[in-house]
């Protein structure tokens, strides 16, 4: 059991050290792209027709990374007023609770990412001709696979006495 627990927490790490590569690389390019364009547009009055489509698709690609790393590193705003009044071990009982919970949920959008994913493979995106699946349901597909590890490694470390 502690070579997968292991494998599993090797595995979520290198996946949130490329979603947090991939979030710092989008957010380099669209601050580019957006700068180029709007250069382009006002000083010689000649924007790119790509820029808008590329740029909404990269927004998409930021949020769903972005909360990839935030997930793993416990970065989202939580309110813990109440979980706070219980003493430590039934904070763990709830926090591992809300873990499964995270875990199911993050299953449950797999299958239906990978759905999505399927039904948008025919249209194309404007401009870009790129399948609509590559724009919108892939970052959720990954979004999900990456949730569903993290919380996988957090559901099997027991640290049940306080440090």
């Amino acid at each position: 059991m502690k070579i997968i627990n292991l494998i599993i927490k090797i595995f979520s790490k290198t996946i949130e050290r490329i979603q947090y590569w991939i979030t710092i690389s989008i957010i380099a390019f669209l601050t580019t792209i957006v700068f180029v364009q709007v250069v382009l547009r006002y000083f010689f009055n000649s924007p790119l027709p790509w820029v808008q489509e590329v740029s909404s698709g990269l927004l998409i690609w930021l949020t769903f990374m972005g909360a990839g790393v935030l997930t793993k590193r416990k970065g989202h705003l939580r309110v813990d007023i109440v979980v706070n009044k219980f003493n430590y071990f039934w904070k763990k009982i709830i926090e591992k609770c809300i873990d499964f919970l995270i875990f199911i949920f993050s299953i449950i959008l797999i299958i239906y990412s990978i759905e999505f994913f399927k039904s948008q493979l025919v249209m194309p995106v404007g401009t870009l001709q790129i399948p609509k699946s590559y724009h919108f349901a892939l970052p959720v597909l990954i979004f999900a696979v990456s949730i569903t590890v993290y919380q996988l490694e957090e559901l099997l470390k027991t640290n049940w006495i306080k440090e």
